[in-house]
């Protein structure tokens, strides 16, 4: 029970002191430690996406309330540090141009072929060939960064083991997109 409670209590009471037994009985609520054999096992995570919607950016922009006072603004720069109060470690460290295959988290998950030029409810190529999520047919779309980023990691990863010439360049093509 006094562990429990902390070790401030053991520290704050003295031998015989009978401050340790009297501020036990004035604890307010024990917690609980850690969960008992007895007890069913949490349930799984719910699904991130589950429920959930994306909706595009706000196209606004707020306008300030007020602006800055500039005289005051270079006052401040004045007294800003120019150099931080540590250094980051550089040395000792080497950079791994080439990880191989196995290690490379995108290596499972290739674009595949009739995917390469996406025209879906939710995704489709602009002008540039760049991948944009609309949330419908009938709406247009915006740049979504995990979206883009997973089409082009999928493109690089189809790329490195296609076969096909005419198919890796396209694959590059979108990657680079």
């Amino acid at each position: 029970m006094a562990a429990a409670a902390g070790g401030v209590v053991g520290a704050a009471a003295g031998p015989g002191t009978g401050y340790a037994a009297d501020l036990l009985q004035r604890a307010p609520v024990a917690l609980q430690l850690g969960r008992s054999a007895f007890e069913p096992p949490l349930p799984p995570l719910p699904d991130q996406l589950e429920g959930g919607r994306v909706e595009p950016p706000s196209r606004t922009v707020p306008a300030p309330r007020n602006a800055p006072d500039m005289e005051a603004l270079q006052e401040l720069e004045e007294d800003l540090p120019t150099t931080l109060p540590f250094e980051f470690n550089r040395d000792g460290f080497v950079a791994v141009l080439d990880i191989p295959e196995h290690m490379k988290p995108w290596r499972d998950r290739p674009t595949r072929w009739e995917n390469v030029t996406p025209d879906t409810q939710h995704t489709y190529l602009d002008a540039d060939g760049v991948i944009q999520y609309r949330p419908d047919w009938d709406e247009p779309g915006y740049d979504q960064p995990v979206t883009q980023i997973q089409f082009g990691l999928g493109c690089i990863t189809a790329y490195r083991t296609e076969t096909d010439p005419a198919r890796k360049d396209l694959y590059l093509t979108r990657a680079k997109a």
